[in-house]
């Protein structure tokens, strides 16, 4: 009796803390974005996850309403992302926590407030369970979004979008070591206009080089959209896997079909087999992608 309580409360968490990683190691990362987590069924859900063979969710949490610190905490949603996470884990789907959903966070004004939203997450992952925990912590603040930076760049003001683009890097430094003194597993990434080291390079946008973002970041996620060339796809990626561990995002809306989007992802996934910072794709977002999923059967 004693012994299956060590193997219950030791041996067996062990596992479940290095499944994702053995995951990873043996297969890239098929991802997608999710949003409006709270309106959707976790079984009906996962149970669509599974069927598109998806591995890796950046799920849309809203860090406020988690237990036990967030100032809106909410007991319903906290056990309804347990729960969730817990489904995902029995399917060897890892759930990435995606904050910061505003394009303005990144900006100096606001870093305590964003530091304040991923300290949330990390009080979360303290408390749960070992399977009820997040893989990863992914941020959507996007600088290029917002209104001054396109403004900026539109007039040839690089000085300004370099400034932009400065605060952005300052925010990613000091949510670093919260996430990972936190957890040490966690993973760190960012949707990224995959722009940014092309005009690093171009010795427009030092800030936005791939090599100082990954020192961060443990990896990168540029959004290669608005095309389904794969040689494009390929091309825009290849500066920032080149200097960074690299998810390639891809639009599910620029393919015709789920077909091609899946047919997509195997041809980037052998293109770059033998590149040890290729790690796999993210398609945006899920609904679409289930809906061309439907369309097909």
């Amino acid at each position: 009796m004693q012994l299956t309580k060590i193997l219950q409360q030791i041996i067996i968490p062990a596992l479940l803390l290095i499944a994702p990683l053995i995951v990873n190691a043996d297969t890239p990362a098929k991802t997608t974005w999710m949003y409006s987590f709270s309106s959707l069924d976790n079984t009906s859900t996962i149970n669509q996850l599974v069927e598109l063979e998806i591995n890796r969710v950046y799920l849309a949490v809203s860090a406020k309403k988690l237990l036990p610190n967030g100032e809106d905490a909410s007991l319903y949603y906290t056990h309804k992302l347990e729960d969730f996470i817990a489904l995902a884990t029995a399917e060897n789907i890892e759930i990435h926590a995606m904050t910061l959903m505003d394009n303005t966070f990144f900006l100096r004004e606001r870093h305590a407030r964003s530091a304040e939203m991923v300290t949330w997450l990390i009080d979360y992952q303290a408390n749960a369970l070992i399977d009820e925990q997040f893989s990863g912590i992914h941020i959507d603040t996007e600088p290029h979004s917002l209104t001054e930076w396109k403004s900026a760049k539109k007039l040839g003001d690089w000085e300004t979008v370099e400034i932009l683009m400065q605060q952005y890097v300052e925010l990613i430094a000091i949510l670093e070591p919260i996430i990972h003194l936190g957890d040490s597993s966690l993973e760190f990434s960012a949707a990224l206009q995959w722009k940014y080291n092309e005009w690093a390079e171009q010795g427009l946008l030092p800030s936005g080089d791939a090599e100082l973002l990954g020192e961060y970041l443990d990896h990168l996620v540029p959004m290669v959209y608005a095309t389904d060339s794969l040689s494009r796809i390929q091309r825009r990626a290849e500066d920032e896997m080149s200097k960074a561990p690299t998810v390639i995002g891809i639009d599910a809306k620029s393919f015709n079909s789920y077909a091609e989007i899946i047919q997509a992802q195997q041809i980037l996934d052998e293109q770059n087999r033998d590149n040890a910072n290729y790690q796999g794709v993210s398609i945006y977002s899920f609904s679409t992608l289930y809906q061309k999923y439907l369309n097909e059967l």
